[in-house]
């Protein structure tokens, strides 16, 4: 469950949530929730090992350049914040959640279903109404 541990530098202390079709809604948009907040709170933290358990091996763009951050010890930008979570989508294994952060800012995650477990794959522009 992707809800609480740390990266002690011996791989990740826990595991991505696991997911499946039967979820209703409201749980699949929780298990999304729970997975970006924690995606987040690792990323600021810069624990590697539990950002890659949280993260599609086929991952893209801007999700890309923070973990390689990460990797490569490089700066990652300010400390992102999230506010709330608003609109939420799934289609078979990709599921989109829009984000707001404390700085105005809202994009939109992308993550995939990957052999049952739900994983950060993309953050893109958040969609205008």
């Amino acid at each position: 469950m992707a809800v609480l541990g740390r990266d002690r530098g011996d791989g990740p202390s826990f595991r991505p949530m696991a997911v499946t079709d039967s979820m209703t809604d409201a749980q699949a948009y929780e298990a999304a929730n729970t997975t970006v907040r924690a995606w987040v709170r690792e990323r600021n933290a810069r624990h590697l090992a539990n950002l890659e358990a949280l993260t599609c091996p086929d991952n893209v763009g801007t999700v890309t350049a923070e973990v390689n951050a990460v990797k490569n010890h490089e700066p990652v930008g300010k400390d992102m914040h999230v506010v709330s979570t608003g609109a939420f989508d799934r289609h078979d294994s990709l599921w989109t959640l829009n984000t707001h952060f404390i700085n105005d800012v809202g994009v939109q995650f992308v993550l995939g279903v990957r052999h049952g477990e739900l994983l950060v794959c993309r953050i893109a522009a958040a969609p205008v109404p």
